[in-house]
């Protein structure tokens, strides 16, 4: 009985697989260039975008202080109008005041119990004043606190968020170099590949007998 003889390939078959696989090597470096340059254009818009809102939380911390220190300004600025006003009004009492007790030397004694009645009144108005100038102090002094307190608490919350975003942006880089890494190591083990089959090929090309005329 007669056995079936492997079949062999030609040597223009031999080419034409050499060939196919050089082109899928072709393809396969152009296919690696592809994703490593993919990878590299998508963290460079993750960092922009980063950069962006990293830029953004420092513009709003900036302007956050800014209208800090224009309320305390502000503060400020009503606190002394008040003060003068007060003063200016004690100026008027004590003119008044002057005023009563000249007027005392030339009256009668009604006269004189009435502006001495007149002078007490006057003087718990002042004493009110003065009591109402403390309140109004200390109010100021405990609302700029609070105001302190605050901007206090959100610069703190700030840096906090920055310092999220710096961990972020770490991370990000951390996992895109490691994305990298990988795709190269999954190129270069296809590229192996079809080099140990090529070379097989060549072997393999080279054992054939050359075909006869």
């Amino acid at each position: 009985m007669a056995t079936n003889a492997p079949k062999k390939l030609s040597a223009g078959n031999l080419r034409k697989e050499l060939e196919s696989l050089r082109e899928k090597l072709d393809h396969a470096r152009y296919e690696k260039q592809s994703a490593v340059q993919e990878v590299v254009a998508k963290s460079a818009a993750e960092t922009q975008e980063l950069t962006d809102t990293i830029r953004a939380l420092r513009d709003e911390l900036e302007r956050a202080r800014f209208e800090k220190t224009q309320a305390v300004d502000d503060e400020a600025g009503k606190s002394r109008d008040e003060i003068r006003q007060l003063r200016q009004t004690v100026q008027e009492a004590r003119d008044k005041i002057e005023q009563v007790q000249f007027e005392k030397k030339e009256a009668i004694q009604n006269a004189v119990r009435e502006a001495a009645d007149e002078l007490k009144q006057l003087r718990d108005t002042i004493s009110a004043m003065h009591d109402s100038l403390e309140e109004a102090r200390f109010e100021k002094q405990s609302a700029v606190q609070e105001a302190v307190r605050d901007m206090t608490d959100e610069n703190r919350q700030l840096r906090q968020t920055i310092g999220a975003t710096r961990d972020q942006v770490e991370m990000l880089r951390f996992e895109k170099k490691e994305a990298m890494q990988q795709a190269v190591a999954d190129a270069d083990a296809e590229i192996r590949h079809l080099k140990d089959t090529i070379v097989a090929l060549r072997d393999k090309l080279e054992q054939s007998p050359a075909p006869r005329d």
